[in-house]
């Protein structure tokens, strides 16, 4: 059990413990559940010299296809003007579109893609009805979805349990961990001095833990997807959980 307020039942998901070098490293992890629940990060302090960092998180709603074998379960609409083209390699248009897909990084993997098409409809025989947009920007990078936290700014929807359950509190961080020969230097993000959150080896006693919680999340027959970039570095670390929590 978790607490007298959070819920009955916690199911581990992922677990990760021991040194795991001086990186960043990523996971990803589907969720499904049918009962309304959290996602629990948990850390185990090991030791003085033994952060424990994790950065770029996300729990989307939906399933993962990389379409390499097909479409999965997406289909074309039929009543619209154009299709979606699965496609390997480099598209048919010069100067435009990817060489690669994303999944595998070669020109054999398997991407969709279309043109965008700005269409405006006049719909009446008056002269009272303009269109206009404005600030319109088309790049490469993706848009960060719902549910995804890179830290910059705060913690997001993402809290410390606190209370009496927990011994420590994960804590937002920049640049070099304060503890020497431990933790990240820079930031899954940008690859630099910027934000992340970790858990602080140097304060409490081996094997104190510290809960960071999500939002509550409704039932979803198609689940989620739990991705996070982590970082375990140090001669004495503990070990970093993945929970969920029925409530």
């Amino acid at each position: 059990m978790f607490g007298a307020t959070v819920g009955s039942l916690r199911i581990l998901l992922w677990q990760q413990s021991g040194n795991q070098g001086d990186e960043w490293l990523l996971v990803q992890s589907h969720v499904t559940l049918q009962k309304v629940h959290q996602v629990i990060l948990e850390a185990a302090v090991g030791g003085e010299a033994g952060d424990i960092a994790i950065d770029d998180i996300s729990l989307i709603s939906g399933s993962l296809c990389d379409f390499e074998e097909g479409s999965c379960d997406w289909q074309q609409q039929t009543t619209d003007d154009f299709d979606w083209v699965r496609q390997s390699g480099s598209t048919h248009n010069p100067s435009t579109g990817p060489d690669s897909d994303h999944t595998t990084s070669t020109p054999v993997g398997h991407y969709y893609y279309f043109q965008i098409v700005v269409e405006g409809v006049k719909a009446g025989p008056t002269q009272e009805g303009d269109m206009a947009f404005d600030d319109i920007e088309l790049t490469d990078a993706h848009c960060p979805p719902p549910g995804f936290c890179d830290f910059e700014n705060s913690m997001c929807s993402w809290s410390n349990l606190g209370g009496e359950v927990d011994q420590g509190d994960w804590l937002r961080g920049r640049g070099a961990s304060p503890n020497l020969n431990t933790g990240p230097s820079v930031d899954h993000t940008t690859n630099s001095t910027h934000y992340y959150l970790y858990v602080d080896s140097s304060v409490g006693e081996q094997g104190a833990t510290s809960f960071l919680i999500s939002d509550v999340f409704q039932p979803s027959t198609r689940g989620h997807c739990l991705t996070f970039w982590y970082h375990i570095y140090g001669s004495h670390v503990g070990t970093l959980r993945v929970f969920t929590n029925d409530l």
